[in-house]
């Protein structure tokens, strides 16, 4: 009877761990197989007494809640990569375990919240499930290893500090330029909602540049430092085929690369234009035998989406920089030609009120010509280039929105164009790189 219980637990568990994607709610199966089951360990809380057991239950469920948060927070964190910006080797469906070792583990922010749920309570997209007092400074603890060049990292949205109500999702921030672009920005009456740093949705990027590296993009190639960038086999970029396409063509195009039916574009005359790594664009040259080529925009078309967001610095997803990464402890010497890059990081990251004068800037009230950085910035791209929302688009990533870096996928899963729900074996327990 006892081996039943444990087993209907474990089922439950296991479903808990799915439709919450938090592998970490399976931990409570330790200490209930040894109280129904094996009786090697003298739980403090456990008590035969019949009258009691209610006490027995309730201290286990706090036990399991207090480990998990833990750990949630020391160690080991699960996330649900919900986009595409790092397919291949991160795709929609996987749920990936995110080490908070590695980089050093962030003590909370806002540490008075409902355990394991989003940013709202069960059932609602609009009641928070935590509160904004305590709000404290975010402080790191000692890592294992230093974030290295290439790493793929995981980290809050540095555009989430403000969000539409219920739509964590959308860049407030994104929608207010474009409603700039099409004119419509008197007409745009959204109010934004704050998130303090460990509220915003996390991401996963990859590092292309640390604090003091000068990155360049020319005709969509990363140069770090002057030279080209060594990750080059993992980047998708938009692909011409010159060929047409029919129908069930493109939906083996969609299922075997994994695409969605969004980013396949078709051109009457043209072609079809598709995300392809090096790899993938040979293999469909030669299938096809035609043509396939990468699509650039030209260098000088302007793209306001696109970061600093000015006019002056005319930068498109393919065309970027040069741009000098700040570190901790690094001056640079303000200008209003160059403040456009660092006011973000003057005014929201570092917390400092920037006002300009004419050609005067002041930083707290004090006329400045050099500015200090506190914390270092890095610099992010997704490996699906053109389909991805990282630092060409909202500027640099602070060091205390990083929240660690992703070492396995423990379950993965996608819909086909058919619209059918599969499991992906192959990708469980993979090592993202």
């Amino acid at each position: 009877m006892r081996w039943l219980w444990f087993l209907f637990a474990a089922l439950l568990c296991f479903l808990a761990a799915l439709f919450t994607r938090q592998p970490l709610v399976l931990l409570s199966l330790v200490p209930l197989l040894d109280i129904l089951i094996t009786h090697t360990v003298k739980w403090p809380w456990i008590n035969n007494h019949p009258k009691k057991k209610r006490k027995t239950w309730i201290g286990l469920l706090i036990w399991a809640i207090l480990t998990g948060l833990i750990i949630r927070i020391f160690v080991l964190d699960s996330l649900y990569v919900g986009d595409d910006h790092s397919r291949n080797e991160l795709q929609q469906g996987d749920c990936v375990l995110i080490s908070k070792l590695s980089y050093g583990p962030r003590l909370p922010v806002t540490p008075l919240h409902l355990p394991f749920t989003n940013n709202y309570l069960p059932f609602s997209k609009t009641r928070l499930s935590y509160t904004e007092w305590p709000h404290l400074q975010p402080v790191r603890m000692n890592g294992l290893t230093a974030i290295k060049r290439y790493d793929l990292i995981a980290f809050n949205f540095p555009e989430g500090d403000s969000v539409v109500t219920g739509q964590d999702n959308l860049s407030f921030y994104a929608l207010r330029r474009q409603a700039m672009i099409t004119g419509n920005e008197s007409e745009m009456i959204i109010q934004p909602e704050y998130r303090p740093v460990d509220r915003r949705k996390i991401e996963i990027s990859r590092c292309k540049g640390l604090p003091g590296d000068t990155i360049t993009i020319d005709k969509g190639r990363v140069f770090v430092n002057g030279k080209l960038e060594g990750c080059l086999q993992k980047t998708s970029l938009n692909h011409l085929i010159e060929k047409e396409i029919n129908d069930s063509l493109v939906k083996v195009l969609l299922d075997t690369y994994h695409l969605k039916a969004k980013e396949i574009r078709r051109y009457p005359g043209l072609g079809i234009l598709m995300p392809l790594r090096i790899d993938q664009q040979i293999e469909v040259a030669t299938s096809f035998k035609t043509k396939v080529n990468p699509v650039m925009l030209s260098s000088g078309q302007g793209d306001y989406n696109i970061f600093p967001h000015d006019i002056r610095f005319p930068w498109n997803r393919d065309n970027l920089g040069p741009i000098i990464l700040p570190g901790k402890g690094d001056s640079v010497r303000l200008t209003p030609e160059n403040l456009p890059i660092y006011e973000r990081i003057i005014r929201v990251y570092e917390n400092n009120h920037l006002e300009v004068r004419r050609n005067e800037i002041r930083i707290n009230g004090i006329s400045t010509k050099y500015y200090t950085f506190r914390q270092n910035y890095y610099f992010v791209l997704g490996d699906n280039r053109h389909h991805s929302r990282d630092s060409r688009h909202w500027g640099f990533l602070p060091e205390d929105h990083i929240t660690g870096k992703p070492i396995l996928i423990w379950f993965s899963s996608r819909v086909d164009s058919n619209l059918t729900t599969r499991i992906l074996w192959k990708r469980m327990l993979r090592v993202p790189v």
